[in-house]
């Protein structure tokens, strides 16, 4: 993740379907990364990174908490992203 959004090839939603995770993890989620980002990197990388993590989260909300793939191609800022098969 980060070396750029083209970089991972993962498919981070269905990595977190079934685990039961609620939106308080989530919650923690971004509290733990932020402290990490803040004790690690500059400013600007931090919040960087922060954002990335920010935007990724109603998507990997709609996949661990209810279970629900996003509707249409995966994006990023703007571009359709290359789909795996």
């Amino acid at each position: 993740m980060t070396r750029g959004p083209g970089a991972y090839r993962g498919q981070p939603g269905q990595a977190h379907l079934g685990l039961g995770i609620r939106p308080e993890h989530f919650d923690r989620w971004l509290a733990l990364w932020e402290a990490t980002l803040r004790d690690h990197l500059p400013p600007p990388e931090a919040d960087a990174l922060l954002d990335t993590a920010r935007r990724m989260r109603p998507t990997l909300e709609r996949f661990a908490v209810r279970g629900e793939a996003p509707a249409g191609p995966r994006t990023w800022a703007g571009k359709e992203a290359a789909q795996e098969n």
